[in-house]
């Protein structure tokens, strides 16, 4: 009688992640993860090894002298217990068809370039979901320092009037963008921005972004229903007074309170519990490290508990930044960067278009891109496609592991 085959295999809704020396499964459907931390026996290396061979398909044969190792049973039994794979035996010697989870995004210029039957410029269009608009002269600032300090008081309308004009024609040329942000300054010229808005605001999910001292003073008579408003403070004199203020109870109204101490997140957080989902608190970096170890650095409870991980999700990590992906921001002299920070463009929205700016973060992005797994420490961690992508904070402290999980 034929000696039964043995199969050790994986479901395809779990991820399995394998750097050499420690291995982590992730069950998408029950949220279960096992972790096994420097592996030192040989028959579970080879095993992890064999698993995390994209030609093995999660499945691989088991040789019968393995069968009684004990690193393997252990294994074996994490796997049934989180409903994660098996160990099985079969009369065929047929392997059994599992799939591993993979995910194809075309997001390369050499894809579109393969696909002739529409141009370049064309398909282009199609990768713009978010667009930013700088409506007043600043330096260049990001959510850790505040959107809104130390702007330049110098203001060039005519610029800003050349970059609304070709953007109120542009915009409607992009099928797939969903929201345009207008970001404004004490010094933005309100009236400017008029014409612009009624064009686009009944198109797109259009917000208007400043600080809330700057709000309370607008003439109200131009505004729109359908406009939204993301509203800045970060005075503890302003938190305060807003904690009965009925102007917050409008729908289109949210609050962004940057906190960078204890006492400020104190008073967000009760903020949050009288308004909920009117809040957002923004984590303000000003060299307080010992502030952002506590309440911003990542756990591991944080990156397996606190996000809506799915295996798109996770593979998605590992091809480009769900964060930065799809958006282009153009400040108020011109200039077209993929995001709010230092990093800038030899593109402008005057002489150039909207098509050139995504063509160009398809050829070498800078942040399109920008993956944990391509960049130290996160390459070597066994989370780096669980995390969330990298964001603005990194590159403002200057390093990508701000997490409690490898320091």
């Amino acid at each position: 009688m034929a000696e039964q085959m043995r199969w050790l295999y994986l479901e395809p809704y779990v991820f399995f992640n394998f750097n050499g020396k420690s291995a982590l499964l992730f069950n998408e459907l029950n949220n279960a993860y096992l972790e096994y931390e420097n592996i030192e026996d040989e028959v579970f290396l080879y095993l992890c090894e064999q698993l995390s061979n994209n030609e093995n398909n999660y499945c691989i044969p088991i040789e019968k002298k393995d069968v009684t190792n004990y690193f393997f049973n252990e294994f074996v039994r994490d796997l049934k217990r989180t409903y994660s794979g098996d160990f099985v035996y079969a009369s065929s010697l047929a392997k059994p068809f599992i799939t591993k989870p993979q995910i194809f995004v075309n997001n390369s210029i050499e894809y579109l370039k393969r696909d002739s039957f529409f141009s370049i410029g064309y398909k282009s269009k199609l990768y713009l979901v978010e667009l930013t608009i700088h409506t007043g002269s600043y330096e260049l600032k990001n959510k850790c320092k505040g959107v809104f300090s130390n702007y330049n008081k110098t203001l060039n309308k005519s610029t800003i009037n050349k970059i609304l004009d070709k953007l109120s024609h542009e915009v409607f040329e992009y099928r797939n963008l969903r929201s345009i942000n207008l970001i404004c300054y004490p010094n933005t010229d309100m009236l400017s921005l008029i014409d612009f808005i009624k064009n686009v605001s009944s198109h797109f999910d259009t917000t208007i972004h400043m600080e809330l001292s700057h709000y309370l003073v607008l003439d109200k008579r131009n505004h729109y229903d359908n406009l939204k408003y993301n509203l800045y403070i970060d005075s503890k004199m302003e938190m305060n007074q807003l904690l009965n203020k009925s102007i917050l109870l409008n729908e289109n109204i949210r609050l962004c309170i940057f906190v960078n101490d204890e006492e400020l997140l104190s008073i967000a957080l009760t903020l949050c519990d009288s308004l909920h989902n009117h809040v957002e608190i923004i984590p303000q970096y000003i060299n307080n490290i010992d502030f952002f170890n506590k309440n911003v650095f990542l756990s591991k409870d944080d990156i397996f508990n606190n996000q809506s991980l799915t295996i798109h999700k996770i593979l998605t990590n590992g091809l480009l930044n769900r964060i930065f992906w799809g958006k282009i921001v153009v400040n108020s002299n011109g200039n077209i960067c993929p995001h709010n920070s230092i990093i800038s463009s030899n593109l402008s929205i005057i002489h150039n278009s909207l098509d050139e700016a995504i063509i160009d973060e398809l050829n070498g992005s800078k942040t399109w891109f920008l993956k944990r797994n391509d960049v130290k420490p996160c390459k070597d961690c066994l989370y780096c496609l669980i995390c969330p992508p990298i964001s603005e904070y990194e590159l403002e402290l200057g390093r990508f592991n701000l997490c409690n999980i490898n320091n």
